[in-house]
């Protein structure tokens, strides 16, 4: 029957990638890595966009295929709200982050188990969680977050095992945001190399446009590393 899990969340597909996610889906299912079977099941007048979102509910466990997910279309995305309860297969998420979807799915295991997939830069990252409850505050983490150059919220966040490790995820998000605005729009922002250093890549991204902020901190505790360089 294989591990079953409780699963949701939103994938958004650019229109302009609709047409090379369903190519690449039908490329996979050729070599019987996915099934497109729910395919067949989604609302005709949801066009492409339908299939790729019934095909990606099927994929996490849907099994009424057709009704496994809400679209919403603009005039540049297909936003896809999707939820399954039931075995899953990463190959369709895979294939579809690999052809320009992005997006973030949360899923409860049936043995408790939590975490996330997050589709983005072209791949899958499967994160762990847990639940915590309040008192119940675990000291011996730290936390990273670090402002999108576009937004005003500190929205890029993770917990992590130690202040050095904090550090690196900081850099590690400068060094991705600083590539995506880069491919965008190439004469804005800080010129970042390969080989700057952590402490480097934060000073000089966090430094630019108008100021990016970030923050450091270890679980529980009031006072901020964000005044202390990183090693």
């Amino acid at each position: 029957m294989g591990y079953s899990a409780n699963s949701s969340g939103t994938v958004t597909v650019p229109r302009t990638a609709l047409d090379r996610v369903w190519s690449d889906l039908l490329h996979a299912a050729s070599q019987e890595q996915v099934d497109l079977a729910a395919a067949s099941y989604a609302q005709p007048a949801h066009g492409v966009a339908g299939s790729i979102a019934a095909t990606i509910a099927a994929s996490i466990g849907n099994d009424n295929w057709g009704s496994g997910y809400m679209l919403v279309l603009d005039a540049e995305s297909a936003h896809m709200s999707v939820y399954g309860a039931g075995p899953f297969d990463l190959a369709v998420l895979r294939t579809v982050a690999a052809a320009g979807g992005v997006g973030l799915i949360e899923a409860v295991g049936e043995d408790d188990s939590r975490w996330r997939w997050r589709l983005e830069h072209g791949g899958v990252t499967e994160d762990a969680a847990r639940t915590v409850y309040d008192g119940d505050v675990d000291t011996d983490g730290w936390i990273a977050q670090l402002q999108h150059p576009d937004d005003h919220c500190l929205d890029h966040v993770a917990v992590v095992a130690s202040e050095s490790a904090s550090w690196a995820q900081v850099a590690a998000w400068c060094r991705a945001d600083y590539q995506a605005l880069a491919a965008e729009i190439p004469d804005r922002g800080p010129r970042i190399e390969p080989s700057d250093d952590d402490r480097t890549v934060i000073a000089l991204w966090t430094g630019a446009l108008a100021g990016v902020h970030y923050r450091v901190c270890q679980v529980g505790n009031e006072q901020d590393a964000q005044a202390v360089r990183p090693q």
